[in-house]
């Protein structure tokens, strides 16, 4: 059977989810070190590429897709620029997370699977040990596949959409669900990077 592995490392929607900053702060339980980011249009936009093409083309093989490579600090940096508000990052280790999570300072959300959220943890003690090291680089796969500057942090920095309080609090009662576009091969290179920014900036406002 015909096979290709996508390779995405860490999504940058998970800056809406599970690593939302919360009261202004960033919780990054892998000290210093730096992981690859990518976003979910570009994984999708790839995918789309490859099913399309077909094994003739990509059979057998591994595309690594990281975009950015950044710790906890250049991502709070990132975002705070992004959103013009100050986003600190709490550099923790992977035992912190777990002590954390342990006393309900840190509440895993509850669409996480259990295992699931077991592994997260054991991905953060892999990273923060080094085993992941190999890992943590960017590559030119999503601009040479799609023939197009891929989605970074850092591309939605121009243009953030207001988003209404309203909107906001809409989206914190309802689970979290891909959009209806998110399969499109030919996104908007900044939506992804800009939807992040843009509902963090107004989450960030909530009183």
């Amino acid at each position: 059977m015909a096979w290709c592995h996508l390779h995405p490392h860490v999504f940058m929607e998970n800056l809406l989810t599970v690593m939302r900053p919360l009261d202004g702060t960033l919780r990054w339980p892998m000290g210093d070190k730096r992981v690859g980011w990518v976003a979910g249009d570009d994984i999708a936009a790839v995918a789309a590429k490859v099913l399309a093409e077909g094994p003739g083309r990509h059979a057998g093989k591994n595309y690594y897709l990281s975009t950015d490579v950044l710790n906890g600090t250049e991502v709070a940096g990132a975002l705070s620029r992004a959103t013009d508000r100050t986003i600190r990052a709490l550099i923790m280790t992977p035992d912190d997370l777990a002590v954390d999570v342990a006393s309900g300072k840190v509440v895993i959300p509850g669409n996480v699977e259990a295992n699931y959220a077991t592994s997260m943890l054991e991905w953060a003690r892999q990273t923060f040990d080094g085993r992941m090291d190999y890992s943590a680089v960017t590559t030119d796969t999503v601009a040479t596949l799609l023939d197009r500057p891929p989605i970074t942090l850092e591309t939605g920095r121009a243009g953030i959409a207001p988003i209404s309080r309203a909107e906001v609090r809409g989206a914190r009662s309802r689970e979290w669900r891909p959009t209806a576009g998110a399969l499109s091969p030919k996104p908007t290179p900044d939506n992804s990077a800009r939807a992040c920014c843009a509902s963090l900036r107004a989450l960030s406002a909530l009183p």
